[in-house]
C-alpha cells in the first residue's frame, strides 16, 4: 500500500544541521544508554544493539565530513551518499535483531566468524609457504581461532562445513555438513522478507526503495558518476548547474542519515519501559523531522507513531 502525502512542506523550511546533529545525539546516546541499563534483557544483544546506534552517529560524521568539503572537490558528494546507504541497512540489522534476538544475535556473530574465517584459509592458502608468515598460520592463528570459536559458540562441525565450501568450490555439500553451513547474516531485502506479515512490513518495505535507489552510488551506478561527469571541463555544465544538483540531489540523501538513526531508536524505543529522558529526546527530534522533512513525514505516519508513547505529536 503506498503513501500520498496530504499536506506540502513550506518551500521557506530550513534546517539548522549544528542543531540537528545535536538532537541526534542525545537521541542516540540516550537511547543506548537506556538499553545497555535494562537487565532483564540478554548483554550481548544489548550490547551489540547499543553498539550499532552509537554508529550511526560516526558514521553521520563522516557524510558530514565529506559534505563540508564541497569547495575542496564537490565530488566527494557522493561518496557521503555511499554512507548514507549504511545508515539506511543499520535500520533493517536492528529491526531484524530486535525481532527474535536469540536467533539473530547468534547469527549476527557466526556470520562475521565465517567471512573472517574464509578469509583467514584464502591467506593461508596463499602465503603458508613464505617463512616470514609460517609462525603466524602455524602458531599463533590456531589458537586465535579456537579462542573465536568458543566465543562465537561456533561448533567442529560448523568449522568443517566453512572449510569444506572453501576447498571444494562447486562441490555439493556431504550429507552430515549441510545443516552444519552457517547462513550469512540476512541482507535487507531478505529482512524485509523474512519480516513480512509483521508490524515492520510496511516500514522495511519502504526503506527497502530509499535503499535501492542509494545503492546506485555504492554499486557504481550512473547516480555514482554523475558529479564526475558535470565537473568535466569538455562538457557544457555550469557551476551554477553543478551547483544545484549537489543541493537538490545529494543534500536530500543527507536527510536519510537523519530519519534512518531516528527511525533505529524508534524501533528500540519499546524495549525501554518508558524511559521518561528518552521520550523526550525522540519527541524533540521527530516532531523536527515531521515539521521539515517530508521523508520524515512518512516513517512517523506509517511507522514510528505506532512505537512511542500516543501522546507524541498531538
Amino acid at each position: 500500500m503506498s503513501y500520498t502525502h496530504s499536506q506540502d512542506l513550506s518551500e521557506e523550511k530550513t534546517i539548522n544541521v549544528p542543531e540537528w546533529d545535536k538532537q541526534m545525539v542525545t537521541v542516540v546516546n540516550r537511547t543506548a544508554n537506556a538499553l545497555e541499563l535494562i537487565e532483564t534483557l540478554d548483554v550481548t544483544f544489548r550490547s551489540l544493539l547499543a553498539s550499532h546506534l552509537r554508529i550511526f552517529l560516526s558514521t553521520h560524521k563522516s557524510i558530514r565530513l565529506l559534505l563540508s568539503k564541497k569547495d575542496e572537490d564537490i565530488r566527494f558528494g557522493s561518496d557521503a551518499v555511499s554512507l548514507a546507504r549504511e545508515q539506511v541497512e543499520k535500520v533493517f540489522l536492528v529491526t531484524l535483531i530486535i525481532s527474535d534476538p536469540e536467533k539473530w544475535v547468534e547469527n549476527y556473530f557466526k556470520s562475521d566468524f565465517k567471512t573472517f574465517y574464509e578469509h583467514h584459509l584464502l591467506q593461508r592458502a596463499e602465503r603458508q609457504s613464505l617463512n616470514r608468515h609460517k609462525w603466524f598460520f602455524n602458531e599463533y592463528a590456531p589458537e586465535a581461532i579456537e579462542r573465536m570459536t568458543k566465543a562465537f559458540n561456533v561448533s567442529p562441525l560448523e568449522l568443517q562445513a566453512i572449510e569444506f565450501k572453501f576447498n571444494n568450490p562447486g562441490k555439493p555439500m556431504p550429507t552430515h555438513l549441510k545443516q552444519a553451513l552457517i547462513q550469512d547474516f540476512p541482507t535487507p531485502g531478505r529482512v524485509r522478507n523474512l519480516l513480512k506479515n509483521s508490524p515492520a512490513e510496511r516500514f522495511l518495505d519502504r526503506w527497502h526503495k530509499e535503499y535501492k535507489r542509494l545503492c546506485g552510488y555504492s554499486h557504481v551506478g550512473m547516480d555514482k558518476v554523475q558529479l564526475d561527469t558535470m565537473t568535466d571541463r569538455r562538457l557544457p555544465f555550469s557551476e551554477s548547474r553543478v551547483n544545484t544538483f549537489f543541493e537538490k540531489q545529494i543534500l536530500e540523501w543527507f536527510i536519510i542519515s537523519y530519519v534512518a538513526t531516528a527511525s533505529a531508536c524508534a524501533e528500540v524505543f519499546p524495549l525501554l519501559s518508558l524511559d521518561i529522558e528518552v521520550v523526550a529526546a525522540l519527541t524533540t527530534f521527530w516532531e523536527r523531522l515531521r515539521e521539515s522533512t517530508l521523508i520524515g513525514k512518512v516513517f512517523w505516519d506509517i511507522r514510528v507513531q505506532y512505537l512511542l508513547p500516543p501522546t507524541i505529536g498531538i
